[in-house]
């Protein structure tokens, strides 16, 4: 029996004909059928507080930390400030940088 597959952007239901599964949904035809629309995701924020203590904890500067995660300085330093949401990856690879736990430093809203 073939798996079942759900599209995330419309809600539609299905069952693929072959065993490969689906290029794009068959109701909506979206190619992203498997991945959240952005208005779903949470948005992260820092606290930024925390997030500056832990930088410092750590001994490193945000020209740094920026290369040790791939994004350019002012983007880091904008985040550290509270001015500018992360992506949960990048703030998960920060978390990881400073060596502390994703919620301490970050929050979903």
């Amino acid at each position: 029996m073939r798996p079942t597959f759900s599209c995330l952007r419309c809600g539609a239901t299905w069952r693929p004909l072959t065993d490969v599964g689906p290029i794009r949904c068959g109701v909506c035809r979206s190619p992203y059928w498997d991945i959240e629309p952005l208005k779903a995701r949470k948005k992260v924020t820092a606290k930024a507080k925390s997030l500056k203590e832990a930088v410092k904890m750590v001994k490193i500067s945000s020209k740094d930390l920026a290369g040790i995660v791939g994004v350019n300085r002012t983007y880091v330093s904008s985040i550290l400030n509270g001015k500018r949401h992360p992506t949960q990856r990048l703030a998960m690879d920060i978390a990881n940088v400073l060596e502390v736990e994703f919620d301490s430093v970050f929050r979903m809203v």
